[in-house]
Parts: structure tokens; sequence; C-alpha cells
């Protein structure tokens, strides 16, 4: 029997939108902020019960590259909404670019999606930042990215990890309050304090990493992040500068997909 949850409350700045668990959320939100249908602000709620799904319409004033510091900040406010809701046990970590971990296993991602036509170097007509946690073992079969408690141990849900009593709304509605807060803090403070808290919960942080950017396997010392959300790894020449953007346009970069 599926769970009846109550609709997200969200800040004055934000106005949710219900949207069918099923439907393809990102493309709905792409085409209405095209259309102009959606603007900044906007924010579609998935009514699934087995994750936390939500994304939001931003309208960047900075060029591509530089909006996507709002993928660091938006997994700092994953950690401290989690936080606040969340048992004390539960120990929430990120891998760069996106990964959520809970107790060291991947349990969410953040994602933030341009327009086909947008440019690295441009101002975006818009953005959008989604999230998704996963709360419980899927009901869809046909989902790859949750397994069965114990068959993948790089992988988890909410559930599994002590946190029987936390369901989507709350999940959201704390999510989208801290997210607000963290951005204020960004626009009055700078990178700065988005650096220094998403540095605190890096997975990887001083540890050897290994990643592959297109073609090229970076290896190095996870050491930091630059104002853009750029990873910074130390190798024996120096310190190395992977910028966050080259995930979101390798394909401008060299005529190749991602």
């Amino acid at each position: 029997m599926t769970m009846i949850l109550p609709a997200p409350e969200f800040p004055p700045l934000l106005q949710g939108h219900m949207f069918s668990e099923g439907e393809d959320l990102i493309s709905e939100i792409m085409k209405g902020a095209e259309k102009g249908i959606l603007s900044a602000g906007d924010l579609l709620w998935s009514t699934s019960t087995d994750r936390a799904e939500c994304a939001i319409v931003l309208e960047p004033e900075v060029i591509a590259n530089k909006a996507l510091a709002m993928v660091p900040l938006a997994m700092v406010a994953v950690a401290d909404s989690l936080g606040a809701i969340a048992p004390p046990n539960l120990a929430v970590t990120f891998g760069w670019p996106e990964n959520i971990y809970a107790n060291g296993a991947m349990v969410g991602r953040v994602n933030m999606k341009f327009p086909d036509y947008a440019k690295a170097d441009q101002v975006p007509k818009f953005a959008i930042l989604s999230l998704q946690i996963n709360i419980s073992e899927s009901t869809d079969q046909t989902d790859q990215q949750l397994m069965e408690p114990g068959e993948n141990l790089s992988s988890t849900v909410l559930y599994e990890e002590g946190c029987g009593d936390l369901d989507r709304t709350q999940i959201i509605e704390s999510w989208s309050r801290h997210f607000l807060t963290w951005i204020d803090t960004w626009e009055q403070e700078g990178f700065k304090p988005v650096h220094e808290n998403w540095l605190f919960r890096a997975k990887d942080r001083n540890e050897q990493v290994s990643l592959k950017v297109g073609e090229t396997t970076h290896q190095g010392m996870l050491i930091g992040l630059d104002e853009d959300g750029g990873m910074l790894l130390k190798k024996e020449e120096g310190v190395a500068l992977i910028p966050l953007s080259d995930f979101w346009f390798y394909d401008q970069k060299t005529g190749a997909g991602q």
C-alpha cells in the first residue's frame, strides 16, 4: 500500500509544485523553464516515498562555469538538513563532484543541468539544480541504483542507516530551508564558508584519489576546492586543478560526449 504523506511546505522564496512519481522530473522542469512557465525559485518535488527527489530553477547572474559552485553549496545544505532531522550516528560525507554518502556508502547525489545550447563561459538562461536522496528500498524492480540491503556495499538507503523515521517530506522541507540559508551565506561571505564545510565532510580528504574526466585520468591527494568548486589535487610536481566544469562541458572542449 502506498504511503500518503503531506506535501512539503517551503520558505517564501520558493514555490513548490508536485510532480507524479515515475515521470521524468528533470525533463519536465527543463521544459517548463525553457518555455518561461517556470522561473527562479520554482521547485518541483516528486511524490515518490522511496526517494526525496526535487529540482529547483535557478537564474544565475554569472557564467555557467561559476554557477556550478551551487553544486558543492547544495551538498553542504544536504549535510546540514540531514544533521537537523536524522539520528546523530548518521555520518554524511561527500564525493567530488556530486555524490552524497551516508556512513560511507552512496545514498544520493546533487546535480546541475543547463540548456543544451548553454556555453561554459556565458551566463546561462537558467540552470536546474536537483537533489536525490534514497530513503528506502525501491519498489520499482527496474531501478538499478537501489539494491537489496547488503547486496551492494557501495550504496545504501537511509532506512538501512538507522533513519527509519525520516520521510520524503521532512527531507525536502529541511533541505530547501538550509539551501536558502547557504545561498545567503554565499552572497554575504563568498565561497570560503562553503569550501570549509564541504572539505570537512569530504570522503577522500587528504587521501589519494583517481578520477577519470573524459579520456583523462587524474591522480593525486585531494586537498580542497577552488572558488568555483573545482578539485585541487596535490601531486609530486605541485597542485593541479580539475575544474568542476570539466564534467558538465567536456563535450564542448573535445567534441565528445560525457
